[in-house]
């Protein structure tokens, strides 16, 4: 009778402790997404919790925040104005990109109106006495002041009395391009749109063949002068205005910021948009949140006021999402870390 071989056995064994290995790494992989499950949903119950809590008590203190933050910006407002008449050309060319920053960010129309005499005398010396970088800054703190003091009196007394020095800037050879053709030029039309109250609301321009005429031109160029994607976008953009003052056609824009939404359904409108956005940056939410100049040009309506509820109900969606999102980050990482150390053991 022949003899069983020498380890078939242990063989039959080791494979069937293998087997158990693999089972038993398959049973810790579900505790262990159970367990991460779990943790995810205890987290985030816990900081719902938590934010519900901090949300009724931070409420009335999120005015308190709000009025500590103005004040601040309200000081450091002050020390810009007073570097603007430093010697260093330096440290005004600093304060005045500090004071575009912050004009852009934030509305400051009753600080600004009870200092807009002492504003004038320094742009004024800042316009006269500086070269290049320094006369566009300017430039452009002088537009942004415009869109925060509005169009009454005083504004436009603001505007009046530095209205000469854009011009002459705009007109001299020898100052800087950047100077001359965007800055000054954009603080121009921004504060004569602004703060001028002879500029025309039923305007019509009358010889539109000749406009048509010149809008093709533009429209087909292709002098080799410029770079291939500059006539590229020229040509497109005289394209379209074309066919809106041949037919009345734009493609409509929607612009979302908050809650609200603003709609820009024709050339004029995009054009006054698009010289606003220029001149605010990032800071053209907040200014057609909150800005009533804005507001009434792209007819919004008063300042939208949340009652307390609403404010409450937006904050908690988001920041618990935001909570939900990394605690279940956190919970799978660690559930996939676990079941990547048992795989490797059984390797």
């Amino acid at each position: 009778m022949p003899r069983a071989r020498k380890g078939s056995a242990p063989r039959r064994g080791g494979q069937r402790r293998g087997g158990g290995a693999r089972s038993s790494t398959q049973a810790d992989s579900g505790s262990s997404e159970d367990e991460a499950a779990s943790e995810a949903h205890s987290t985030t119950s816990e900081c719902a919790s938590q934010l519900s809590a901090a949300a009724e008590e931070g409420l009335g203190g999120d005015a308190v925040e709000e009025q500590g933050q103005q004040e601040d910006l309200e000081e450091k407002v002050k020390e810009y104005v007073d570097c603007l008449t430093d010697k260093s050309a330096k440290t005004r060319q600093g304060a005045l990109e500090s004071l575009r920053l912050a004009l852009a960010a934030r509305l400051l129309p009753d600080f600004l109106l009870e200092r807009r005499l002492t504003l004038a005398d320094a742009l004024e010396k800042c316009l006269k006495k500086g070269k290049g970088e320094e006369q566009a800054l300017a430039a452009a703190v002088l537009g942004l002041l415009c869109v925060q003091m509005g169009p009454g009196p005083k504004g436009e007394e603001f505007f009046h009395s530095l209205q000469p020095l854009l011009v002459s800037v705009l007109s001299d050879s020898t100052a800087s391009l950047a100077a001359r053709l965007h800055q000054c030029a954009s603080a121009l039309g921004l504060g004569c749109y602004v703060a001028a109250a002879d500029i025309e609301e039923d305007f019509v321009y009358e010889d539109t063949e000749a406009l048509c005429s010149e809008l093709r031109t533009l429209a087909t160029d292709s002098n080799k002068y410029r770079a291939k994607a500059d006539r590229r976008r020229q040509r497109s953009t005289f394209r379209a205005v074309l066919h809106f003052v041949e037919g009345g056609e734009c493609e409509e824009e929607t612009i979302r910021f908050g809650l609200e939404v603003l709609y820009v359904d024709s050339w004029a409108r995009r054009r006054v948009y698009a010289a606003f956005k220029d001149a605010l940056g990032s800071g053209m939410h907040h200014h057609l949140q909150n800005n009533e100049l804005l507001r009434d040009i792209f007819g919004l309506g008063p300042v939208l006021v949340l009652d307390a509820a609403a404010l409450k109900a937006c904050k908690i969606s988001r920041f618990e999402k935001h909570l939900y999102n990394a605690a279940a980050f956190r919970a799978r990482t660690k559930a996939r870390s676990r079941v990547r150390d048992k795989r490797a053991d059984v390797l």
